[in-house]
């Protein structure tokens, strides 16, 4: 650089009103140095001041090596605070040495000290103690090299005082400064109580971008205000981001400087903590081999190196290198500004402290320009340990991977959250170069909930309400951050820097021993992937209910659910899963099979047809008193004597039907029969639903894939046995011995199904479902449930770990208000009906209860909306089922067809069906249900004109239409009373969804009695509506059989249009718009 460039140009236009107000101060008397004599102010004679003399005793520079494994012990003496900051499990071999010096009340000839009690004890010199002064003159010229010749020093007292005199001197009220993205709260909150406000420009791993800030200066609109003159930045480590201003990165914001004329306050406490190397996962930190003065010459540069004009203020300070306490600093910069400096401090602001120069001045000159350098580099390396311990401890807890310069963490490969969920990206930061923090980016939007969140109410609220919830989880789990928006700076267009889809945290690594700051982030890590994990069953209940505003959602889990969810979705899940699939098949299997033995039942006994249709009645009449009484025998001895008492039965009375030798017995055998089979959705329905993790729940419809397969299972048995053993549909009279291809087909599913009862017995241990248990008063066996099912899992650790209290379940009633526990069980009353009841009524009046909770969902405001819904449910049941049933006797009665024929069809109007399985409420119930009646009149087109294809194509269309119709039945129901404040209605039209907000969980319930599971799992039964139809509709299809062979199919079309007129009128926003007619509530964040 030229030497004309070497001084300072005049840069007095930058100072404000107050500035140019205050007059250059005359110091008379002031002591600069020892042996001056003090006539000036009224200062008390040292020789009346109590304190004789000071003794400082201090590390020595080597105190903490270059390259450390672990801290120094505990030590005691005047820097014992900074050496316990680092105390540790490990320890030197060696003590500390430690070195000492006196402040004596006058220093005498000869003494070695440079600092008396005489001068230290007085008020100080704005210019400070002369001896300390050249101190820091050398100490910035060895360490800055200011490019300008016209610079001085100031002591001062700290770094926030610092920052806002520089504000007094420059600003005036109502004027702006410039500064990073995120910046230290301190100097924001101390700018905007002054009425000076902050912009943002953008900040990258370089730091402050120079291209930015001179966009916003080329774009600054002069209405708001006068362009801003002042930038505020930390050049060296940056707080709270723990990054570098690079070299290059300073000269090029320096440019835009004198383009713009702009001065800068640079606020640099941490600039000698910047790490000697970057982080590396498992790699010791290495002795350099860099001598001091090489290190010094190596530190990013300040941004006095490149200011030939003036136009940089820096603040130095020695809290972070001996001590924050003694509030002692420095400015360096042009004297024009520090002068006005001095005047607005002998004016406005008390002096530094004598004592705080004497001793930590005092110290460092004991120590030299080269012993303090060693000092400061022992401290970084003090400080990259503990980076080293902080970034360690999150890569002991999260997945984490490097992408460039960012570090992208997501949840541990062996925690319960799902594939998809593991692999999202919970939080990513950039390795600090330096300093004592890590900037920590929480990705919100990855969060499950952020999407519905951002749609419902807003994407800032959102954040809001997820970073409160974290924010609080962190708090509970015994950890401290601070939070990242107190950094945060709106831009020129007024966004906050932190925008809407992160969240950040300042983690610090700055004080404390190794254990507590790994446990810390431990800690923090479990919480983050706990939050990503977190039960979606109370923000589903939020979100029906309009409250998601309230930031009132807490993880509503108890410890079981959580354990529960800890055990994940593993082996013994998959195979639960899978076995209940057997009882659903099961369930669909035989009322397909019945369906097809009724024409061969009604030939081998002679069954009039308007009595024929007796047959599947009394079955569906046995599933509904199967239904209740599992339902009971679960409650009451438990899920697994459910679980296999249902298939052993219906094998037992499947086989035995097959056996039976009159019409008459074979009616009461098909009722135990349903008894038996009437039980197995709602009881392996509950059993899954209560062993699954929340993140899982949507598994629970592959059950309806079962379900569908069963009746595709029944006709491939049939179309293989019945044809060939049977009389044939022409013959006349029907020789019994020559038709026993029904009972075949009986035998052959009794067999199947005790097959699939002893897989359940020998290939799959079931433990008792541990929420039955901890309901039941069990929680040592609920415990001991548990871990074997971690064990079975292959999580022998988890195991080990779980403790009693991971099965306490806050929905538990106290044992003052517990129902009466009966035979290990208990006796299930729902918790959302608003009456009271002693515990003998509520076990002794149950119909009652029904009556009671039957006259809430008939109150005006829902009963016509009730009606309807129930009018859809018995007009489909009674529709569906009265076709079904009498399909393979339609069939059959076609001149044309064969039993090998009319089976195909069967067979084939199955497999149509399973596509319906897959359904969703997309698809239009209404429509559905008219397009199901449709097919039913081709139907009879085709048996009339005898078109086997238009007849196969016609059972097609009715199996997939029918099929969708009940998925999407299942599916919107809950919703239209899905409303708050009517949580009591649900049970009674379905009472399925207490448990599951899920609603593809409801399409897997699939033409069967209506069950509800509640939300732990315990089976209630109260309004029937699909059963009664089931019952009403062969007996009445029997009575049109005698009228038309097409009657029934005719009266189901009917039906069906009945039906889909009652969806019509129940119009899709039936619950929708009661839930807009609620007031919204208060809102609860805080």
């Amino acid at each position: 650089m030229s030497e004309k460039h070497r001084c300072a140009i005049d840069l007095s236009h930058h100072l404000s009103d107050l500035a140019r107000g205050l007059g250059s101060r005359v110091e008379l008397g002031r002591p600069a140095q020892p042996g001056n004599i003090n006539l000036d102010g009224g200062v008390p004679d040292v020789e009346y001041l109590p304190i004789e003399s000071i003794t400082v005793e201090y590390l020595k520079p080597a105190a903490f090596p270059l390259a450390p494994t672990d801290a120094l012990p505990h030590a005691s003496g005047m820097f014992g605070w900074l050496s316990n900051i680092f105390s540790g499990k490990a320890s030197k071999t060696t003590e500390a040495p430690v070195g000492q010096f006196v402040i004596p009340r006058r220093l005498s000839p000869g003494d070695e000290g440079v600092y008396e009690l005489s001068t230290a004890l007085e008020y100080s010199s704005m210019k400070g103690i002369a001896v300390g002064t050249k101190l820091i003159e050398d100490w910035a010229q060895i360490v800055h090299k200011p490019a300008s010749e016209d610079w001085t020093t100031l002591i001062n007292v700290g770094s926030s005082a610092a920052w806002s005199s520089c504000l007094t001197i420059l600003l005036n009220p109502g004027e702006f400064f410039l500064t990073d993205r995120f910046a230290y709260n301190g100097a924001l909150i101390l700018g905007r109580s002054r009425g000076f406000e902050a912009v943002a420009v953008s900040t990258d791993i370089d730091g402050l971008s120079a291209v930015d800030l001179e966009h916003v200066l080329a774009n600054w609109d002069e209405k708001r205000g006068k362009r801003p003159r002042v930038i505020y930045t930390q050049g060296g480590i940056h707080n709270p981001l723990g990054l570098l201003i690079s070299a290059q990165r300073k000269k090029d914001i320096y440019d835009v400087m004198v383009r713009y004329d702009l001065i800068l306050v640079e606020d640099d406490p941490y600039y000698f903590q910047q790490a000697a190397a970057p982080y590396s996962r498992g790699k010791p930190i290495e002795k350099p081999t860099l001598s001091d003065e090489e290190w010094l010459d190596n530190l990013t540069p300040s941004f006095l190196r490149y200011d030939y004009q003036g136009r940089v203020i820096r603040l130095d300070t020695f809290s972070k290198s001996i001590g924050p306490g003694g509030r002692l600093g420095f400015y360096t910069g042009s004297p024009i500004f520090l002068d006005k400096l001095t005047s607005l401090h002998q004016t406005f602001i008390s002096f530094p402290s004598g004592l705080s120069q004497a001793i930590y001045l005092g110290t460092v000159h004991q120590y030299g320009q080269q012993g303090f350098t060693r000092w400061i580099r022992g401290l970084t390396a003090q400080y990259e340990l503990r980076r080293k311990w902080t970034i360690d401890a999150l890569y002991d807890s999260l997945d984490i991977h490097t992408q460039g310069s960012y570090f992208i963490a997501s949840a541990p490969s062996q925690g319960v959250m799902s594939e998809k969920s593991r692999k999202t990206t919970l939080l990513s930061f950039v390795p600090p170069d330096g300093g004592m923090f890590v900037w920590l980016n929480i990705h919100l939007h990855n969060h499950p909930r952020y999407d519905a969140l951002s749609r419902n109410t807003s994407p800032s609220k959102a954040k809001e309400i997820l970073s409160a919830e974290l924010s609080s989880a962190i708090l509970r789990g015994g950890v401290t951050m601070r939070a990242g928006e107190l950094f945060a700076v709106a831009d020129l267009e007024g966004h906050s820097g932190s925008g809407e889809e992160s969240m950040f945290l300042r983690a610090s690594f700055s004080s404390g021993p190794q254990e507590d700051i790994v446990k810390g982030m431990h800690i923090f890590a479990r919480v983050l992937v706990q939050f990503f994990d977190i039960d979606l069953t109370a923000f589903m209940s939020a979100l029906e209910h309009d409250d998601l505003g309230s930031g009132n959602l807490d993880d509503p889990r108890s410890q079981l659910d959580k354990t529960i969810d800890r055990i994940g979705m593993g082996r013994y899940q998959w195979a639960l899963l899978f076995l209940c699939g057997f009882g659903w098949l099961a369930d669909n299997m035989w009322l397909q099979a019945i369906a097809i033995v009724l024409p061969r039942v009604q030939a081998h006994y002679s069954v009039p047809d308007a009595y024929i249709g007796l047959t599947s009645s009394v079955m569906f009449a046995g599933m509904m008193l199967g239904a209740v009484g599992w339902g009971s025998c679960s409650d009451l001895w438990g899920r697994s004597v459910a679980f296999n008492g249902t298939l052993f039965f219906t094998a037992v009375f499947g086989i035995g039907a097959a056996f039976t030798t009159s019409y008459t017995g074979l009616a009461v055998v098909l009722f135990f029969l349903g008894s038996a089979i009437g039980g197995s959705m709602p009881t392996d329905g509950t059993i899954i639903l209560e062993h699954m993790p929340q993140q899982k729940m949507h598994l629970v419809t592959s059950l309806s894939i079962f379900f569908s397969a069963g009746s595709v299972v029944a006709a491939a048995i049939a179309l293989l046995v019945v044809p060939q053993n049977s009389c044939s549909v022409a013959a006349s009279v029907c020789d019994p011995t020559l038709n026993n291809g029904w009972k075949y087909l009986l035998a052959a599913m009794g067999v199947l199904t005790l097959v699939m009862f002893i897989g359940r017995i020998l290939l799959f241990r079931l433990h008792e479902s541990p929420r039955y248990l901890v309901h039941a008063g069990r929680p040592s066996e609920a415990l001991e449930a548990l871990q074997m099912i971690a064990l079975y899992n292959g999580s022998s650790n988890l195991a080990g770990d779980l403790k009693l209290e991971n099965v306490e379940d806050l929905s538990v009633q106290s044992s003052d208000s517990a129902p009466t526990i009966r035979n290990g069980g208990y006796e299930p009353i729902p918790d959302d009906i608003d009456f009271a009841e002693s515990g003998k009524d509520a076990e002794g009046n149950w119909i009652q209860r029904w009556i009671s909770r039957v006259k809430l969902v008939l109150t005006p405001q829902w009963r016509r909306t009730s009606l309807l819904v129930w009018g859809a449910w018995c007009g489909m049941s009674l529709a569906y089922t009265m076709f079904n049933v009498f399909l393979p006797k339609l069939l059959e009665t076609s001149k044309a067809q064969t039993i090998r024929g009319t089976l195909t069809d069967v067979l084939i109007y199955t497999i149509g069906g399973c596509p319906g399985a897959f359904a969703s409420r997309r698809w239009s119930l209404a429509g559905s249900t008219l397009v199901t009646a449709g097919f039913c009149i081709l139907f009879v087109f085709g048996q009339k004109l005898e078109i086997g294809i238009l007849t196969q194509l016609s059972t097609i269309g009715v199996g997939l239409a029918s099929t969708t119709m009940w998925a999407v039945l299942y599916g919107w129901t809950p919703e239209i009373f899905s409303v708050k404040g009517e949580g009591q209605f649900l049970p009674v039209h379905l009472e399925f969804i207490r448990h599951i907000q899920s609603e593809e969980l409801l399409v897997a319930s699939h033409l069967r009695s209506l069950e509800c599971m509640s939300r732990f799992g315990t089976t209630y039964r109260v309004a029937d509506l699909h059963g009664s139809g089931g019952i009403t509709a062969p007996m009445l299809g029997g009575f049109l059989l005698l009228v038309s062979r097409a009657a029934p199919v005719y009266a189901s079309m009917v039906v069906f249009v009945l039906a889909a007129t009652c969806v019509l009128m129940l119009n899709e926003e039936e619950g929708e718009s009661k839930r807009k007619t609620r007031q919204p509530q208060q809102s609860a964040f805080p």
